[in-house]
């Protein structure tokens, strides 16, 4: 996947079934993230497994429904599971980044 206007960026992508999840090994796998929420704590452990590998960071993201957010956070809570849960960005809140990196460009491009 390219970004827009700046070939030399690149974002890697790896998109995998649960039961792919299971087998694959990966090197530098930096986030998983979960479309689908896990219903048991082993399906979390194993999706979430492919990230952070080697003493290294990694981060698991997991969106939630909110008429799933009770049973998620007790599967996870059940699997000891460390959790941080933050609501969905707004929109306003998303275009904010968007517009500071905007005018950035612009002025370097002005600059140059």
């Amino acid at each position: 996947m390219q970004f827009a206007g700046s070939p030399a960026k690149t974002l890697r992508t790896l998109v995998a079934t649960n039961v792919a999840a299971r087998g694959i090994d990966v090197a530098d796998i930096a986030t998983v993230i979960h479309f689908d929420p896990p219903l048991e704590g082993s399906t979390y452990t194993h999706r979430s497994g492919r990230t952070g590998r080697a003493g290294r960071k990694g981060r698991s993201l997991v969106f939630v429904p909110r008429s799933l957010q009770f049973r998620v956070r007790q599967v996870l809570r059940n699997a000891n599971i460390e959790t941080h849960w933050e609501p969905v960005p707004t929109p306003a809140k998303l275009k904010e980044p968007l517009v500071k990196r905007a005018r950035r460009e612009l002025h370097q491009a002005l600059a140059s």
